[in-house]
């Protein structure tokens, strides 16, 4: 799933995107991908159970992430574009979000 926010990309931001991710129908486990993109430029990206992000598992439960973007140094050619949140599936199942949410502040 794509979303066109409308936020664009700037320089000196702190953006978060949280997420309830897990659960599902029938016990199924999809895992998650969230990523922040700037056109098409990847901000950061967090995948279930990869570089220290919490896994999900096929029992049926819920579970807290989080993507934390600091954009200190984006380069000028990436400031000014549309922000656009991708949220995927890492696994072979069907992928269940709630709650999603961006937080952007001034560094």
């Amino acid at each position: 799933m794509r979303q066109t926010l409308r936020l664009s990309a700037q320089k000196d931001m702190d953006y978060i995107v949280t997420a309830n991710v897990g659960g599902g129908n029938g016990n199924t486990d999809g895992g998650y991908s969230i990523a922040l993109y700037a056109g098409t430029t990847m901000l950061g990206q967090v995948v279930a159970g990869q570089a220290g992000a919490p896994d999900t598992t096929i029992d049926g439960t819920y579970t807290n992430t989080a993507l934390r973007i600091n954009t200190i140094g984006l380069a000028d050619d990436v400031v000014g574009l549309p922000l656009e949140l991708r949220l995927g599936k890492s696994k072979s199942q069907q992928a269940h979000f709630h709650y999603v949410r961006l937080r952007a502040r001034q560094l």
